[in-house]
């Protein structure tokens, strides 16, 4: 699979354009820790993953704010703390 950083950009903003438009310009998440599938497992689907790991969706957003506050580089692994917080958001509003 390909994709390109344009095309995820303007999916993305489709996606946040429709919360808003629907009221949801602020959006509280219920809920902190998550499970967490470690990379050993995440892309076998062919065995079962036998050790998870536990995130946080509020130690998510703070290391993205620290970047958006410029106390922090942006890098590439911020998309790792981004896709919680966005599966939860997708979870909670299913429309």
């Amino acid at each position: 699979m390909e994709v390109s950083t344009e095309e995820l950009r303007q999916i993305a903003n489709m996606l946040f354009e429709h919360l808003e438009r629907n009221g949801h310009s602020t959006i509280k998440i219920p809920h902190d820790n998550y499970w967490e599938v470690l990379d050993a497992a995440r892309y076998n689907p062919n065995a079962q993953p036998c050790e998870l790991g536990v995130g946080s969706l509020d130690d998510d957003i703070e290391r993205l704010r620290e970047i958006l506050q410029g106390k922090t580089e942006p890098l590439a692994f911020g998309f790792v703390w981004l896709s919680p917080i966005l599966q939860a958001i997708g979870k909670q509003f299913v429309s």
